[in-house]
């Protein structure tokens, strides 16, 4: 029985002039692969897979996605519905394809949909089979959820018309339903019911009594007039609170004037929080602010860097809102607040001490009366009449300016000079005193390299070091005098030992003159009374 079913569908198809032979691809295909070939036939192959991503149908910033050149290909992705394609993906592909079409090959699809629903109603084992009658609401769904300016041709409606009247006496009961639901949608799209009757704001309101959700969902989208369609779409939003799951937040939506939403999920698109019926329940005014607009956005309408506004509700979908606002300010004005609460707040509840100089300043209204206004404050007591005599200040002293010329000379001189004096020391005196001036040399250029490589606030640390070693010059020094002889060695450990000796006396005072900054004077007795 059921195929002949099927024999009888596919001999009422053969009998359209449009319907043709269709091409089958081997399977599995990649999405690479189906891109590649770019077809009608080789995207309903693809759609037969398990694992088929319906994404590919439609332009996408990333991976590889299908571009249908022509009508034909177009009709041939249509026509899968009855080729074995899975028909949850297939829908969606559709969807998406409708979205970024022309309206002009947009309504050429939506032709093609009707026709294919006009064919399964004419299936005389309607009721047994449930894939056809998957195969029927996916066709509706599109159709009724097209978008705007894809409305089909009067000579494909009269035809099709014609063709389900004829086939009428044959129809099962389920086929006839479907009829009178696609009628009832052809009529509305003329602002009329199918008895003839014009559609109503009290039409509208039996709806909202019968909670027929998917009925509203078509006036909101189909009615040909402005005014009905946004009624339609209010009584909507009030049918979908009654019936959602999550109705205590929905319902919150119309008493709010600010969502922040900030959900994100790493390495994928942001989840949906605020849907579009949420965005409608709100008042005019509302502003919702999505901070993963960048990944998506958590509300339906968000668009990335751009502000919309959706019935009087602003989305706002900024991607740097990070660096709009003024953190320091913010930070300023949360810790002031934060501040307030501490005070106003004691033992965990909230406590108003009016005789609190600060609260009270910042009460206007306790216990429904309102307050008189506080005194100022008094000033502080003057500490004595200053004096305004401005000093003029004294003029900076004239630097004194060099000319590079100079500057360069008096080194070259300078350099030349002290060659000159190692040599005449190299070549007259002794080799002990050349040792000895070597070392000398040295410690004086490395000592020098080293205080000024110290950061400023190792001075103190490094006193102690340099008194070390001052200390071991002194010993030096004190040998050398102490060497019973008048000679240069004794003349020059009695420079070290007076240099040395005032290092280490500098280096005391300083040390205790800045560690003195780290101590508190303990006040007198005589100050204390």
């Amino acid at each position: 029985m059921r195929a002949a079913a099927i024999v009888s569908l596919a001999l009422l198809s053969a009998c359209h002039p449009r319907v043709r032979r269709h091409e089958n691809y081997r399977l599995p295909m990649s999405e690479q692969t189906v891109a590649r070939i770019a077809s009608g036939d080789g995207l309903v192959s693809y759609l037969r897979q398990a694992d088929a991503d319906p994404a590919v149908c439609a332009p996408r910033e990333y991976g590889p996605y299908v571009v249908l050149p022509n009508q034909r290909e177009l009709e041939d992705l249509v026509d899968g519905i009855g080729r074995g394609v899975r028909v949850e993906p297939w829908e969606a592909c559709v969807q998406a394809l409708l979205r970024v079409l022309p309206p002009s090959l947009g309504a050429h699809v939506v032709n093609r949909l009707l026709e294919r629903y006009a064919e399964r109603i004419a299936y005389s084992e309607l009721e047994r089979d449930g894939e056809i009658l998957a195969q029927l609401d996916a066709i509706r769904r599109l159709y009724d959820e097209r978008p705007a300016g894809t409305s089909p041709s009067p000579e494909l409606i009269a035809e099709i018309e014609d063709r389900l009247r004829a086939a009428a006496p044959h129809t099962t009961h389920t086929g006839s339903q479907y009829h009178a639901a696609l009628m009832s949608v052809l009529y509305l799209e003329h602002g009329l019911t199918p008895s003839g009757a014009p559609i109503t704001e009290a039409a509208l309101d039996r709806l909202v009594e019968e909670s027929d959700e998917g009925s509203l969902v078509v006036y909101s989208r189909r009615l040909p007039d402005p005014a009905l369609r946004e009624e339609a779409r209010r009584r909507l939003v009030r049918v979908r609170i009654r019936l959602s799951e999550f109705t205590e937040l929905r319902a919150q939506a119309a008493e709010v004037d600010i969502i922040i939403t900030t959900a994100l999920i790493p390495g994928k698109k942001a989840p949906l929080l605020v849907p579009e019926d949420v965005v409608e329940a709100l008042k005019p005014g509302s502003v919702v602010v999505d901070l993963a607009a960048e990944r998506g956005g958590n509300c339906a309408l968000s668009k990335p860097d751009e502000v919309v506004d959706h019935g009087g509700v602003k989305i706002i979908g900024y991607t740097d809102l990070v660096s709009r606002m003024g953190s320091s300010a913010s930070r300023f004005f949360g810790a002031n607040v934060a501040n307030l609460l501490k005070l106003l707040v004691k033992d965990g509840a909230l406590a108003f001490d009016l005789e609190d100089e600060v609260v009270r300043a910042a009460t206007l209204v306790h216990e429904g009366e309102v307050l008189p206004t506080p005194e100022p404050p008094k000033p502080p007591p003057a500490e004595g009449r200053k004096s305004h005599t401005h000093h003029r200040p004294d003029n900076a002293a004239q630097e004194r300016i060099m000319s590079p010329t100079r500057r360069a000379w008096g080194t070259t001189v300078g350099g030349m000079l002290v060659v000159l004096l190692l040599f005449v020391l190299g070549r007259f005196a002794p080799s002990d005193f050349l040792q000895h001036l070597t070392v000398f040399v040295l410690a004086c250029f490395v000592g020098w390299q080293v205080i000024w490589s110290v950061t400023p606030a190792l001075h103190t640390p490094l006193m102690s070091v340099t008194n070390a070693i001052s200390g071991i010059i002194i010993v030096g020094g004190m040998l050398q005098v102490g060497s019973g002889e008048l000679d240069l060695a004794a003349i020059l450990g009695a420079v070290a030992v007076l240099v040395a000796a005032v290092n280490i006396s500098g280096g005391f005072l300083v040390t205790q003159r800045m560690l003195a900054m780290f101590h508190r004077d303990e006040p007198s007795e005589e100050k204390r009374s």
